[in-house]
C-alpha cells in the first residue's frame, strides 16, 4: 500500500457491482481498488468538467455504445492484453492490418521503423499501460490522443 491509498469503507454499495468488479479485477490480474480508482478517476473527470463538456462526454458515450450495439465486434480491432512487454515493429503491424488496442501493457515500445502515419492509422488505443516508448519522430499529440490511464511516455 502506498502513501496515497488508505483503507475506507464505503457504504451502500450495490452487492451485484461490487461482485463484478471484483470478478473483473482478478480476470485482469489487478486489484478491486485498482479498478475503483479507474472508475472514480473517469467519474470525476467527466464531472468537474464544464457543463459543455459533460454534454460532450454524455455524446461520445452514447456514440460509442450505438456503435457496439450496431455490430462492432472486438474481432475488427486487435487486442493486445495483459502482458509485461509488448514491441511492436513495422512488420508486426503490417502483417495483420487491423487497428490496434494495447490495454493493461506494462512497458510498450513502439519501432523505430513506424512512422506517424502508420501509427495512427494502426494503434486505435493504449489504455492501462505503465511505460510507453515512442520514437522521436511521432508527435506528442498523435500519441496523446491514443493514450488513457497511461503513466510515462517516453521519446526515444
Amino acid at each position: 500500500m502506498t502513501s496515497n491509498t488508505r483503507i475506507t469503507t464505503v457504504r451502500g454499495l450495490d452487492k451485484d457491482l461490487y461482485s463484478r468488479m471484483v470478478t473483473i479485477a482478478r480476470s485482469l490480474g489487478r486489484t478491486t481498488g485498482e479498478l475503483v480508482n479507474e472508475a472514480m478517476k473517469l467519474y470525476l473527470a467527466i464531472a468537474e468538467g464544464s457543463e459543455t463538456a459533460l454534454k460532450r462526454s454524455v455524446e461520445v458515450l452514447n456514440s460509442v455504445s450505438q456503435a457496439f450495439r450496431e455490430g462492432l465486434k472486438e474481432a475488427e480491432l486487435l487486442w493486445i492484453k495483459n502482458i509485461n512487454e509488448v514491441e511492436l515493429s513495422k512488420q508486426d503491424i503490417e502483417k495483420y492490418d487491423k487497428k490496434i488496442v494495447i490495454y493493461n501493457v506494462k512497458k510498450v515500445i513502439i519501432g523505430d521503423d513506424i512512422d506517424e502515419d502508420m501509427f495512427n492509422k494502426y494503434i486505435y488505443k493504449m489504455i492501462s499501460c505503465e511505460e510507453i516508448i515512442i520514437p522521436k519522430h511521432i508527435s506528442k499529440i498523435t500519441v496523446y490522443s491514443k493514450c488513457q490511464f497511461v503513466g510515462r511516455i517516453e521519446y526515444s
